[in-house]
């Protein structure tokens, strides 16, 4: 599962003068990919789900939020094979934990902006 030590590692590879915006691009792209997964839900969409799913697979591993990003994988690679039932009975797992690391990016967003 995410935590914070996963955020505080992947910002320590960038400089500190970068963090602030960092964690603003990553804050509004989770938002978004979410409501698009919601939306994508209603509709049955599972075009853009699979699409979204790819999306944040990425946005996971680059955060070393391994776990999230494998049942993103796993998601899109369900899809991708036309078994459209099972992704989207994952999906809302995949919604939790796309909603906590959200909840610790803008945690620690709201830390920083008080810190610096």
């Amino acid at each position: 599962m995410f935590t914070e030590e996963n955020l505080t590692t992947f910002l320590s590879s960038f400089d500190k003068s970068e963090h602030e915006e960092l964690l603003d691009v990553y804050h509004r792209s989770i938002l978004k990919h979410l409501d698009i997964i919601k939306n994508a839900l209603k509709s049955n969409d599972e075009q853009t789900l699979k699409n979204t799913m790819h999306d944040m697979k990425t946005f996971c591993y680059m955060l070393d939020a391994t776990k999230e990003g494998e049942l993103a994988e796993y998601i899109e690679n369900t899809l991708i094979k036309n078994e459209i039932q099972k992704a989207f009975e994952k999906t809302p797992e995949a919604q939790n934990n796309f909603e906590h690391i959200e909840k610790i990016i803008n945690n620690y967003k709201q830390l920083y902006k008080n810190k610096f």
